[in-house]
Protein backbone atom coordinates (compact mmCIF):
# COMPACT_ATOMS: atom_id res chain seq x y z
CA UNK A 1 0.00 0.00 0.00
CA UNK A 2 2.79 2.41 0.96
CA UNK A 3 4.76 1.45 -2.13
CA UNK A 4 1.71 2.09 -4.35
CA UNK A 5 1.11 5.50 -2.70
CA UNK A 6 4.77 6.45 -3.13
CA UNK A 7 4.64 5.43 -6.79
CA UNK A 8 1.52 7.57 -7.35
CA UNK A 9 3.16 10.52 -5.61
CA UNK A 10 6.27 10.10 -7.76
CA UNK A 11 4.07 9.84 -10.85
CA UNK A 12 2.27 13.07 -9.87
CA UNK A 13 5.62 14.90 -9.55
CA UNK A 14 6.94 13.40 -12.80
CA UNK A 15 3.89 14.09 -14.96
CA UNK A 16 3.63 17.66 -13.61
CA UNK A 17 7.36 18.18 -14.27
CA UNK A 18 7.69 20.19 -11.08
CA UNK A 19 11.25 21.49 -11.76
CA UNK A 20 10.08 22.97 -15.09
CA UNK A 21 7.04 24.55 -13.40
CA UNK A 22 9.22 26.05 -10.69
CA UNK A 23 11.48 27.43 -13.42
CA UNK A 24 8.49 29.15 -15.09
CA UNK A 25 7.24 30.48 -11.74
CA UNK A 26 10.65 31.95 -10.95
CA UNK A 27 10.86 33.36 -14.48
CA UNK A 28 7.70 35.37 -13.74
CA UNK A 29 9.27 36.60 -10.49
CA UNK A 30 12.41 37.59 -12.37
CA UNK A 31 10.29 39.51 -14.87
CA UNK A 32 8.89 41.42 -11.90
CA UNK A 33 12.36 42.03 -10.46
CA UNK A 34 13.67 43.27 -13.82
CA UNK A 35 10.76 45.73 -13.99
CA UNK A 36 10.98 46.94 -10.39
CA UNK A 37 14.76 46.64 -9.77
CA UNK A 38 13.73 45.22 -6.41
CA UNK A 39 11.98 42.21 -4.93
CA UNK A 40 8.20 42.48 -5.47
CA UNK A 41 5.80 42.63 -2.48
CA UNK A 42 5.01 39.14 -1.09
CA UNK A 43 1.40 39.01 -2.33
CA UNK A 44 2.37 40.09 -5.86
CA UNK A 45 5.31 37.68 -5.91
CA UNK A 46 3.12 34.78 -4.74
CA UNK A 47 0.44 35.43 -7.36
CA UNK A 48 3.03 35.78 -10.09
CA UNK A 49 4.88 32.60 -9.15
CA UNK A 50 1.73 30.49 -8.74
CA UNK A 51 0.11 31.64 -11.96
CA UNK A 52 3.22 30.69 -13.95
CA UNK A 53 3.64 27.43 -12.03
CA UNK A 54 0.04 26.24 -12.50
CA UNK A 55 -0.29 27.13 -16.19
CA UNK A 56 3.02 25.39 -16.86
CA UNK A 57 1.97 22.30 -14.88
CA UNK A 58 -1.31 22.05 -16.79
CA UNK A 59 0.47 22.15 -20.14
CA UNK A 60 3.12 19.66 -18.96
CA UNK A 61 0.51 17.09 -17.93
CA UNK A 62 -1.35 17.47 -21.23
CA UNK A 63 1.95 16.88 -23.04
CA UNK A 64 2.22 13.43 -21.49
CA UNK A 65 -1.39 12.65 -22.45
CA UNK A 66 -0.91 13.55 -26.12
CA UNK A 67 2.54 11.91 -26.24
CA UNK A 68 1.45 8.61 -24.71
CA UNK A 69 2.05 6.46 -27.80
CA UNK A 70 5.40 8.10 -28.56
CA UNK A 71 6.48 7.80 -24.92
CA UNK A 72 5.82 4.07 -25.03
CA UNK A 73 8.88 4.00 -27.31
CA UNK A 74 10.95 7.02 -26.24
CA UNK A 75 10.15 7.19 -22.52
CA UNK A 76 8.42 4.02 -21.28
CA UNK A 77 9.23 4.91 -17.65
CA UNK A 78 6.95 7.99 -17.80
CA UNK A 79 3.88 7.74 -15.48
CA UNK A 80 1.24 7.06 -18.18
CA UNK A 81 3.12 4.40 -20.20
CA UNK A 82 4.04 2.49 -17.05
CA UNK A 83 0.46 2.70 -15.72
CA UNK A 84 1.16 4.72 -12.58
CA UNK A 85 -1.62 7.19 -13.49
CA UNK A 86 -4.74 6.83 -15.62
CA UNK A 87 -5.61 9.10 -18.56
CA UNK A 88 -8.69 10.27 -16.64
CA UNK A 89 -6.61 11.28 -13.60
CA UNK A 90 -4.19 13.13 -15.89
CA UNK A 91 -7.02 15.12 -17.54
CA UNK A 92 -8.38 16.07 -14.12
CA UNK A 93 -4.92 17.39 -13.24
CA UNK A 94 -4.81 19.40 -16.48
CA UNK A 95 -8.02 21.27 -15.67
CA UNK A 96 -7.35 21.70 -11.95
CA UNK A 97 -3.99 23.28 -12.74
CA UNK A 98 -5.52 25.41 -15.50
CA UNK A 99 -8.26 26.82 -13.24
CA UNK A 100 -5.73 27.61 -10.51
CA UNK A 101 -3.40 29.29 -13.02
CA UNK A 102 -6.09 31.39 -14.69
CA UNK A 103 -7.56 32.49 -11.34
CA UNK A 104 -4.19 33.67 -10.01
CA UNK A 105 -3.42 35.37 -13.35
CA UNK A 106 -6.70 37.31 -13.15
CA UNK A 107 -5.70 38.46 -9.68
CA UNK A 108 -2.66 40.14 -11.28
CA UNK A 109 -4.70 41.98 -13.89
CA UNK A 110 -6.79 41.51 -17.03
CA UNK A 111 -3.81 41.60 -19.43
CA UNK A 112 -2.06 38.89 -17.41
CA UNK A 113 -5.28 36.86 -17.55
CA UNK A 114 -5.38 37.18 -21.36
CA UNK A 115 -1.70 36.19 -21.71
CA UNK A 116 -2.18 33.19 -19.39
CA UNK A 117 -5.21 31.91 -21.35
CA UNK A 118 -3.53 32.46 -24.73
CA UNK A 119 -0.36 30.65 -23.72
CA UNK A 120 -2.32 27.81 -22.12
CA UNK A 121 -4.10 27.38 -25.46
CA UNK A 122 -0.76 27.62 -27.28
CA UNK A 123 0.66 24.93 -24.99
CA UNK A 124 -2.18 22.53 -25.68
CA UNK A 125 -2.03 23.35 -29.40
CA UNK A 126 1.66 22.48 -29.38
CA UNK A 127 1.05 19.20 -27.58
CA UNK A 128 -1.75 18.20 -29.97
CA UNK A 129 -0.67 19.68 -33.31
CA UNK A 130 2.40 21.92 -33.44
CA UNK A 131 4.91 19.41 -32.12
CA UNK A 132 4.65 17.49 -35.38
CA UNK A 133 5.70 20.59 -37.36
CA UNK A 134 9.28 20.54 -36.07
CA UNK A 135 10.91 23.97 -35.90
CA UNK A 136 7.59 25.83 -35.62
CA UNK A 137 6.74 23.64 -32.64
CA UNK A 138 10.18 24.28 -31.10
CA UNK A 139 9.54 28.01 -31.37
CA UNK A 140 6.09 27.66 -29.80
CA UNK A 141 7.66 25.99 -26.77
CA UNK A 142 10.36 28.64 -26.56
CA UNK A 143 7.76 31.41 -26.73
CA UNK A 144 6.15 29.85 -23.67
CA UNK A 145 9.53 29.83 -21.91
CA UNK A 146 10.24 33.46 -22.87
CA UNK A 147 6.83 35.03 -22.16
CA UNK A 148 7.03 34.71 -18.32
CA UNK A 149 9.61 37.52 -18.16
CA UNK A 150 7.33 39.86 -20.11
CA UNK A 151 4.30 38.55 -18.20
CA UNK A 152 6.01 39.25 -14.87
CA UNK A 153 6.95 42.77 -15.94
CA UNK A 154 3.34 43.49 -16.94
CA UNK A 155 2.08 42.04 -13.65
CA UNK A 156 4.43 44.31 -11.70
CA UNK A 157 4.17 47.66 -13.52
CA UNK A 158 1.58 47.23 -16.28
CA UNK A 159 4.01 47.10 -19.23
CA UNK A 160 7.21 45.36 -20.31
CA UNK A 161 10.66 46.92 -19.89
CA UNK A 162 13.59 46.77 -22.30
CA UNK A 163 15.48 44.52 -19.89
CA UNK A 164 12.57 42.06 -19.59
CA UNK A 165 12.24 41.96 -23.37
CA UNK A 166 15.98 41.32 -23.87
CA UNK A 167 15.99 38.45 -21.41
CA UNK A 168 12.85 37.00 -23.02
CA UNK A 169 14.67 37.10 -26.38
CA UNK A 170 17.78 35.37 -24.98
CA UNK A 171 15.63 32.71 -23.30
CA UNK A 172 13.75 32.16 -26.56
CA UNK A 173 16.96 31.63 -28.55
CA UNK A 174 18.66 29.34 -26.03
CA UNK A 175 15.57 27.24 -25.43
CA UNK A 176 14.88 26.83 -29.16
CA UNK A 177 18.34 25.31 -29.46
CA UNK A 178 17.59 23.04 -26.52
CA UNK A 179 14.27 21.94 -28.04
CA UNK A 180 15.96 21.03 -31.33
CA UNK A 181 18.47 18.90 -29.42
CA UNK A 182 15.59 17.19 -27.62
CA UNK A 183 14.26 16.36 -31.08
CA UNK A 184 17.58 14.69 -31.90
CA UNK A 185 17.32 12.63 -28.70
CA UNK A 186 13.76 11.54 -29.57
CA UNK A 187 14.59 10.78 -33.20
CA UNK A 188 13.56 7.10 -33.14
CA UNK A 189 10.07 7.60 -31.77
CA UNK A 190 9.47 10.82 -33.73
CA UNK A 191 10.36 9.07 -37.01
CA UNK A 192 7.87 6.29 -36.34
CA UNK A 193 5.06 8.74 -35.56
CA UNK A 194 5.94 11.13 -38.40
CA UNK A 195 6.91 14.07 -36.18
CA UNK A 196 8.64 16.46 -38.59
CA UNK A 197 11.54 17.55 -36.37
CA UNK A 198 14.72 18.88 -37.94
CA UNK A 199 16.44 15.65 -36.90
CA UNK A 200 13.85 13.54 -38.73
CA UNK A 201 14.01 15.74 -41.84
CA UNK A 202 17.72 16.44 -42.10
CA UNK A 203 19.52 14.07 -39.73
CA UNK A 204 21.15 14.39 -36.32
CA UNK A 205 24.16 16.50 -37.28
CA UNK A 206 22.34 19.14 -39.34
CA UNK A 207 19.69 19.48 -36.64
CA UNK A 208 22.40 19.94 -34.01
CA UNK A 209 24.04 22.54 -36.23
CA UNK A 210 20.80 24.58 -36.39
CA UNK A 211 20.44 24.21 -32.60
CA UNK A 212 23.97 25.55 -32.21
CA UNK A 213 23.14 28.62 -34.32
CA UNK A 214 20.27 29.54 -32.00
CA UNK A 215 22.37 29.01 -28.88
CA UNK A 216 25.42 30.90 -30.17
CA UNK A 217 23.15 33.83 -31.12
CA UNK A 218 22.04 34.04 -27.49
CA UNK A 219 25.71 34.06 -26.47
CA UNK A 220 26.51 36.87 -28.93
CA UNK A 221 23.57 38.95 -27.65
CA UNK A 222 24.26 38.33 -23.95
CA UNK A 223 26.13 41.68 -23.49
CA UNK A 224 22.98 43.64 -24.52
CA UNK A 225 21.81 44.27 -20.91
CA UNK A 226 25.03 46.21 -20.29
CA UNK A 227 23.84 48.93 -22.68
CA UNK A 228 22.39 51.06 -19.88
CA UNK A 229 19.35 48.88 -19.23
CA UNK A 230 19.81 48.75 -15.48
CA UNK A 231 22.06 45.84 -14.50
CA UNK A 232 25.07 45.74 -12.22
CA UNK A 233 27.92 44.84 -14.59
CA UNK A 234 30.18 43.59 -11.77
CA UNK A 235 27.60 40.95 -10.93
CA UNK A 236 26.14 40.32 -14.36
CA UNK A 237 29.37 39.88 -16.34
CA UNK A 238 30.98 36.99 -14.38
CA UNK A 239 27.70 35.09 -14.10
CA UNK A 240 26.73 35.52 -17.75
CA UNK A 241 30.26 34.43 -18.73
CA UNK A 242 29.61 31.15 -16.90
CA UNK A 243 26.36 30.79 -18.85
CA UNK A 244 28.12 31.52 -22.14
CA UNK A 245 30.89 29.01 -21.39
CA UNK A 246 28.29 26.33 -20.58
CA UNK A 247 26.43 27.11 -23.81
CA UNK A 248 29.58 27.03 -25.95
CA UNK A 249 30.67 23.73 -24.42
CA UNK A 250 27.15 22.35 -25.00
CA UNK A 251 27.36 23.37 -28.67
CA UNK A 252 30.71 21.62 -29.04
CA UNK A 253 29.45 18.48 -27.28
CA UNK A 254 26.18 18.28 -29.22
CA UNK A 255 27.91 18.59 -32.59
CA UNK A 256 30.55 16.03 -31.65
CA UNK A 257 28.00 13.52 -30.32
CA UNK A 258 25.60 14.03 -33.25
CA UNK A 259 28.40 13.54 -35.78
CA UNK A 260 29.45 10.29 -34.12
CA UNK A 261 25.76 9.34 -33.62
CA UNK A 262 26.13 8.90 -29.85
CA UNK A 263 22.58 10.16 -29.42
CA UNK A 264 22.08 8.55 -26.00
CA UNK A 265 24.74 10.89 -24.55
CA UNK A 266 22.87 14.02 -25.68
CA UNK A 267 20.71 13.77 -22.54
CA UNK A 268 23.67 15.24 -20.66
CA UNK A 269 23.85 18.16 -23.09
CA UNK A 270 20.14 18.85 -22.61
CA UNK A 271 20.63 18.93 -18.83
CA UNK A 272 23.73 21.10 -19.18
CA UNK A 273 21.80 23.65 -21.23
CA UNK A 274 19.10 23.73 -18.54
CA UNK A 275 21.80 24.47 -15.94
CA UNK A 276 23.23 27.20 -18.16
CA UNK A 277 19.81 28.81 -18.47
CA UNK A 278 19.50 28.68 -14.69
CA UNK A 279 22.80 30.51 -14.26
CA UNK A 280 21.56 33.05 -16.81
CA UNK A 281 18.46 33.59 -14.67
CA UNK A 282 20.71 34.23 -11.70
CA UNK A 283 22.81 36.70 -13.70
CA UNK A 284 19.80 38.80 -14.68
CA UNK A 285 18.19 38.60 -11.26
CA UNK A 286 21.21 39.62 -9.18
CA UNK A 287 22.31 42.12 -11.81
CA UNK A 288 18.92 43.86 -11.65
CA UNK A 289 18.64 43.70 -7.84
CA UNK A 290 22.02 45.26 -7.06
CA UNK A 291 22.05 48.17 -9.47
Amino acid sequence: MTIRFNDRLLAFVQISRIPNDIYIGFAVLIGMILALNSIPPPELATLGFLSGFFISASVMVSNDIFDLEIDKINNPARPLPRGALSIRAAWILVFVYMVAGVFTALSLGFLNFVIAVLFWILGLSYNKYLKKTGLLGNMAVSSSVAIPFIYGSIGAIGYTTNLSFIFALLAFLANTGREIIKGVIDLEGDRIYNVKTLAVRYGEYKASLVASLFIITSVILSPLPLMDYGVNSYIYIPLVLVTDIIFIYSIYSSLKLAKSRQINKLHKVKKLLFIGMGVGLLAFTLGALFV
